[in-house]
């Protein structure tokens, strides 16, 4: 599997890799999907051998896992189903990773219109039934400086904040 940008990804060395950065001491590792949508793979299937490599690893060092479907059905070069897009996540996000990705992107450097981030935020709460203590919906990345007023970042990193359930 390739990964964002076509670089080589972790598929099929997930256990090397989490052990890897377990080595490192790593607390979190963010799994985005952009060559599992290329490869028309299943993000289910995929992110629970993930999660099994870091249970494995577990006693070394316990560490959270993203999962990062962040494709709308039908969007993209490889539009995928509904199943393997961000409005499904949250079927499996809370058995096998500790917070999921609920729309697409909020942007890109430089360009996070507040619009998208709305977007992101009602996406999240159309799903709050999913979240629950150690995972929890994902509205993308805090954006500071990267296209947004400061009261619209403030506001985005409150409603961020709040839309993560204790």
């Amino acid at each position: 599997m390739t990964g964002c940008g076509e670089k080589g990804g972790m598929y099929g060395h997930y256990q090397q890799d989490i052990n890897t950065l377990a080595s490192w001491g790593v607390d979190a590792v963010k799994v985005d999907w952009c060559g599992g949508a290329a490869q028309g793979l299943n993000p289910s299937v995929q992110y629970a051998q993930i999660h099994q490599a870091i249970l494995q690893d577990t006693p070394r060092r316990p560490m959270l896992l993203n999962i990062c479907v962040f494709l709308q059905p039908g969007q993209g070069a490889t539009a995928p189903p509904f199943n393997a897009s961000a409005f499904n996540s949250y079927t499996f996000g809370p058995s096998d990773g500790n917070s999921w990705r609920t729309n697409t992107d909020v942007g890109v450097p430089g360009n996070v219109p507040y619009g998208s981030v709305l977007r992101n935020l009602d996406a999240d709460a159309t799903q709050n039934f999913a979240a629950g203590p150690g995972h929890w919906n994902d509205p993308d990345y805090l954006a500071p400086d990267q296209g947004m007023g400061p009261g619209q970042f403030r506001t985005q990193f409150t409603m961020w904040r709040c839309s993560r359930r204790p």
